[in-house]
């Protein structure tokens, strides 16, 4: 909804519980520095309509950095990158927790690797031999991962779409799997 071209409001409907998770993030976060007063902000959320499960937040200003692959010369790729992952280690340094922490298994993403792995298979068959050697490589890290190993707030879906770059502010959106979890989580995505 654009009020003014100062004042836009995005409206997200929700079908699960991540919305209010969402808006919390949102709210934690803005509360603690990620707002319009920093260089590193999130949307400012206005509200949660639970009886709906939508939630209202304000736009964040800038231009998505995925705009450089659209041919957006605007944005600097480098740059931007920087900026991006400074935007990043403000979140893994930030105090915020909010939600479940991950298991290792949503933490590492596996189901949707597992589909991706059948896909990549199927399509060149050739290969089964070199990617069971890396799965089995990976099953043996995974093993011996601590169990008490470093955990930060992390984004969860990080990645160029989701940032936004302007003179004054680099901000993140699309907070809904925002929780503790393995900083390389989101250095990975």
């Amino acid at each position: 909804y654009v009020f003014d071209p100062e004042n836009i409001v995005f409206a997200k409907l929700y079908e699960d519980e991540l919305g209010a998770h969402c808006f919390q993030v949102n709210r934690e976060l803005w509360n603690t520095g990620f707002n319009r007063s920093r260089r590193y902000r999130v949307p400012e959320p206005l509200g949660f309509l639970s009886d709906h499960a939508l939630l209202l937040m304000r736009a964040v200003p800038g231009t998505p950095l995925g705009a450089v692959f659209d041919g957006d010369s605007t944005i600097d790729l480098v740059s931007g990158t920087v900026e991006a992952a400074e935007w990043l280690a403000a979140l893994h340094l930030s105090t915020s927790r909010v939600g479940n922490p991950d298991s290792d298994w949503d933490s590492l993403k596996l189901f949707r690797m597992s589909s991706r792995v059948i896909k990549a298979v199927a399509a060149r068959p050739e290969k089964l031999d070199m990617v069971r050697e890396q799965l089995d490589k990976l099953e043996q890290r995974v093993t011996k991962l601590a169990a008490n190993r470093f955990s930060v707030f992390t984004h969860g879906r990080y990645h160029h779409d989701h940032v936004f770059l302007s003179p004054e502010a680099t901000s993140a959106i699309d907070l809904d799997r925002c929780r503790p979890s393995d900083p390389a989580k989101d250095a990975a995505e």
